[in-house]
């Protein structure tokens, strides 16, 4: 979500512009394309680019398959939320369509929530977000504690395609360059026995 909502509306337009960090950035053509991989590999350090929406002029945005397992108890698990919620930030950046995106997190994720909040206004309000889009060039997974439901620590190093953005019908054009930021996610099993993200929060920038 380059269009940071960061600072959680800028960091997300920062991270979706910048997630629009807002969580989040965006533009007319990526100087880094996202190239795919497959999401069922074992966690690790290395390089691990992330499969993301089509954003070819011919194509019609559609919204990404939750991959098998994703809502399995383990460090496999953890990944595939991870990387499927990057997936999906990508089509929602395009479409303003965050149904999706928005059960991936628990109610009370802040950055989470300002992601989606920033997304759906943009859209709403005539906005568009182009570019930003979101590869994973490295993640590492590691278990929290023995209770139970389990819960994970996820620590990605994500990189953002140069974007543009307007945050509204006429508003003044905003650009934000390709940059890296390494992310730390915690998700955790539910009582319910859903497997959800419960916070993330931009750690360091280059």
């Amino acid at each position: 979500m380059t269009v940071s909502l960061a600072s959680s509306a800028r960091r997300v337009l920062a991270l979706v512009l910048a997630l629009a960090l807002v969580l989040f950035a965006a533009s007319c053509s990526d100087d880094d394309p996202d190239s795919n991989a497959d999401p069922t590999s074992t966690p690790s350090d290395t390089t691990t680019p992330s499969p993301t929406t089509s954003t070819t002029a011919d194509a019609e945005p559609t919204e990404p398959p939750e991959p098998d397992g994703m809502g399995e108890d383990s460090k496999r698990g953890a990944e595939l939320l991870v990387r499927y919620y990057w997936q999906l930030v990508d089509y929602a950046q395009l479409t303003g369509d965050v149904k999706k995106l928005e059960t991936l997190a628990r109610p009370n994720c802040g950055p989470c929530n300002d992601g989606v909040t920033a997304l759906r206004t943009i859209h709403e309000n005539g906005g568009f977000i182009r570019g930003g889009q979101h590869t994973l060039r490295s993640l590492h997974v590691a278990r929290i504690g023995t209770s139970e439901p389990a819960a994970y620590r996820v620590e990605i190093g994500l990189h953002s395609s140069r974007q543009r953005s307007r945050q509204a019908s006429g508003a003044k054009l905003d650009k934000v360059p390709s940059r890296t930021e390494q992310i730390a996610f915690i998700v955790s099993g539910g009582s319910d026995g859903s497997f959800k993200i419960d916070l993330w929060e931009v750690e360091a920038e280059s």
